[in-house]
């Protein structure tokens, strides 16, 4: 086992973290009925989240110890958030906020478009393309194939257009 000289930037909160949802865990499992015996059925996910936090205790207690890091807020962004990761969340984000108002199809197009030409640099129309060809093949799988009923929207919804 090799030792540490410093942490990471971002592994004592990460740990903290951990703990945090360990113990959330554990409370979790003491509500499922029927941990007195061992074949019930909150026995094992009561005793795996109690060797979580056990496990989350000890790694933040040695990162603890650990020698904090020299590093700068702006070396945390470029190594735990880099930019292109930023911007993905900020698209999901997007999509999911414009599911309800624009609907399936519309919220899917501005994303898939968005992303190819932000992450796939070829240019426009191909970002254009890509994302009818991936659309199509959604919608078909989905809405045709699985039946599946995609989130029409509240405003392409009231124009009165099907499927949007």
């Amino acid at each position: 086992m090799t030792t540490k000289t410093s942490r990471g930037p971002g592994e004592l909160v990460f740990n903290g973290i951990l703990v945090l949802v360990s113990m959330f865990l554990v409370y979790q499992s003491y509500q499922i009925s029927g941990i007195g015996k061992l074949s019930s059925p909150g026995f094992f996910p009561l005793v795996a989240s109690f060797v979580m936090l056990l496990s989350s205790l000890s790694t933040f207690w040695t990162t603890l110890r650990v020698k904090a890091p020299s590093h700068s807020l702006e070396s945390f962004f470029e190594r735990i958030l880099p930019k292109n990761i930023l911007i993905m969340l900020a698209s999901v984000l997007f999509f999911v906020l414009c599911l309800d108002t624009l609907g399936f199809i519309s919220a899917a197009f501005l994303f898939l478009f968005f992303t190819f030409t932000v992450f796939y640099r070829r240019g426009w129309v191909i970002s254009l393309v890509l994302s009818v060809i991936t659309l199509t093949v959604v919608f078909v799988i989905f809405r045709m194939v699985f039946l599946v009923v995609l989130p029409e929207g509240e405003w392409l919804g009231s124009l009165g257009i099907p499927g949007f």
